[in-house]
């Protein structure tokens, strides 16, 4: 149902409010660029910095502009059952192809308590779900045999897994239900994601070079490995130089380098160092991106 490479699209800001041209022409820069889905609302996009109605809004315009030609996922994500219901709720109503939903962050449960929270969500919505583990985010890993049992859910239809250990990709491959989709949710360790089962990802770095990461995917694919390595080496130069800052505070000024957006955040998201900013300017210089 999903695979490719998925952006996980940054929220523009003007002035503290959405920039609504920015968004319409990112949107479009990724159709162009053969981008396989678009993720909104997600961490990368600030998702919990925004106002539900600003959350609509997005949704909404990502919906129209979108039309179909690539599924839509919007970032759901709440410590309790009743705030991602919400979310989802609202976002069933201007229409989306899946909601993506990530661990309940802080309160730290257990795996017990992971499978209800997952299984209330399911049951008081009608969308797709991906399970979102980012254990690093969320102080709480959802172990492979969870994510199997929540496989048997009707809508939960996939993982987006940032988990550094890949190799629980062949694990899960052999026991989850056939049309379960497994996506790294991770740039740096794609490849290995890919190798152990992934159909694909749900990038941050594809929001500067949606081409590359697109192709990255394909020629695995196809099996043109010397093509794959050689990709992977491009992109990983670009991602060595956003590890430098926080995400998306590191993609945003990288964008905003390439004149695609406002360098602005959410506080208490803060634009990157002057720093890092010239670090991108030298690094684009020699780094030829197609968009």
């Amino acid at each position: 149902m999903f695979s490719g490479s998925i952006v996980a699209l940054v929220t523009p800001f003007k002035n503290k409010q959405i920039d609504e041209q920015s968004l319409i022409n990112l949107i479009h820069m990724h159709i162009n660029a053969g981008t396989s889905g678009v993720l909104v609302c997600g961490s990368t996009g600030e998702g919990n910095l925004l106002s539900q109605d600003e959350r609509n809004k997005i949704t909404a315009l990502a919906k129209e502009e979108i039309n179909g030609s690539v599924p839509l996922i919007i970032g759901c994500g709440h410590p309790s059952v009743e705030g991602v219901v919400e979310s989802i709720q609202q976002a069933q109503k201007i229409g989306i192809d899946a909601a993506l939903v990530v661990a309940p962050y802080y309160v730290k449960p257990t795996q017990r308590g992971l499978i209800q929270f997952y299984k209330e969500v399911h049951d008081q919505t009608n969308t797709p779900i991906l399970l979102y583990n980012n254990p690093a985010r969320t102080c709480v890993d959802i172990a492979p045999d969870t994510i199997i049992e929540l496989s048997k859910l009707q809508r939960i239809v996939g993982l987006k897994d940032s988990n550094p250990d890949a190799a629980r990709f062949s694990y899960l491959k052999r026991k989850v239900k056939g049309e379960f989709c497994l996506l790294s949710g991770e740039d740096r360790i794609t490849p290995a994601h890919l190798l152990h089962g992934a159909v694909g990802t749900i990038s941050v770095v594809a929001n500067i070079i949606p081409k590359l990461c697109t192709q990255q995917v394909k020629t695995w694919e196809t099996g043109d490995l010397k093509t794959f390595i050689n990709l992977n080496d491009s992109i990983l130069k670009c991602i060595d130089i956003l590890s430098e800052e926080s995400n998306p505070s590191a993609i945003k000024a990288m964008m905003a380098t390439q004149g695609l957006i406002t360098n602005e955040l959410r506080i208490p998201l803060l634009p990157a160092c002057e720093n890092f900013t010239k670090k991108s300017l030298d690094f684009l210089k020699d780094f030829k991106i197609e968009n």
